[in-house]
């Protein structure tokens, strides 16, 4: 076996039943996709029907050992989802996706070429945004953090190259890496934001070599989390949490200078009316939290695999 295809998904079977029905084609001998269900047991059963009907539809059926897994996990979490998919794969390779995306003709072999040329340890692919709601830096290859704590990134060009940063919406890593990183931080499942960024940047530091692999194309569909979707408020409140947790993390010493300027920019756009006044302090309190949950030491990967 060469690589393992995992998808996270919650709440919204239809969309992975699509997702899966676009990866499996692409599947030869040396590959599985693994489909992390969760949520409520009514809920992860119904999931699992129709995702392993639309597995059927292409060939795969996980009690025939064909390429389709699917795995159960009661408690929501995109991270530990990841890190269940992580455990079971047994592949040199893994692959991560979105339940919301559609994976273009020629995608894998295209994440996977670097990681095989031993050109890098970690790919991230080209991520078409349906519709298009983003700001890319024209002329950035791929994504990088930067000192105060923002992304400058562009993951739709068609020029290929290094990056600091992989998205694991379109994310391919070598195995042993990730499990020698820890795998995913769980403490950014509450919601899921910048977990990628923080894994990045703990296998950059290991010394992996990221590249942006231009012809590894998804189309991400952008749907809206079935959970609700969240307010500008709380996502700005969030955002500096999860940022300042992986400031905590991995660049302590500018980690003020990141305060400063999520307070700063918090307090501008409350002054234009943009968000309410109270948004500065709650995200001061966020700081601070993200802060003192760094203080920790990274959550142990699960220690056994609990699969209906």
């Amino acid at each position: 076996m060469r690589a393992t295809i995992i998808i996270p998904t919650f709440r919204r079977p239809d969309i992975a039943a699509r997702a899966v029905e676009a990866v499996l084609p692409q599947l030869t001998e040396e590959e599985k996709c693994i489909v992390v269900v969760q949520g409520e047991v009514a809920e992860r059963q119904s999931a699992t029907q129709e995702i392993t009907l639309a597995g059927l539809e292409c060939g795969g059926v996980a009690e025939d050992d064909g390429p389709l897994v699917i795995l159960e996990q009661p408690v929501p979490g995109r991270s530990a989802a990841r890190n269940l998919g992580l455990l079971e794969s047994g592949t040199p390779f893994v692959v991560y996706i979105d339940d919301d995306s559609m994976v273009r003709p020629g995608w894998l072999e295209a994440l996977l070429r670097p990681l095989e040329e031993d050109r890098a340890d970690v790919v991230t692919g080209r991520i078409v945004e349906r519709p298009d709601r983003t700001t890319n830096a024209p002329r950035r290859v791929g994504a990088v953090l930067t000192w105060t704590g923002h992304t400058r990134r562009n993951f739709n060009t068609d020029r290929s190259g290094p990056s600091g940063i992989a998205s694991s919406g379109n994310m391919a890593v070598r195995r042993e890496l990730a499990l020698q990183a820890g795998g995913f931080d769980t403490r950014f499942d509450e919601p899921a934001m910048y977990e990628d960024v923080e894994f990045s940047e703990r296998l950059r530091r290991m010394g992996a070599r990221i590249w942006y692999a231009a012809d590894a194309v998804i189309d991400h569909l952008a749907i809206p989390a079935s959970v609700g979707k969240e307010s500008p408020e709380s996502s700005e409140v969030e955002r500096a949490g999860h940022m300042s947790l992986i400031f905590r993390l991995h660049r302590p010493l500018l980690w003020p200078v990141m305060a400063k300027v999520y307070l700063a920019a918090a307090a501008w756009k409350a002054v234009r009316g943009r968000l309410p006044l109270a948004i500065v302090p709650k995200v001061a309190a966020a700081l601070l939290r993200g802060w003192k949950r760094g203080s920790g030491s990274l959550p142990p990967l699960l220690e056994e695999i609990d699969s209906v």
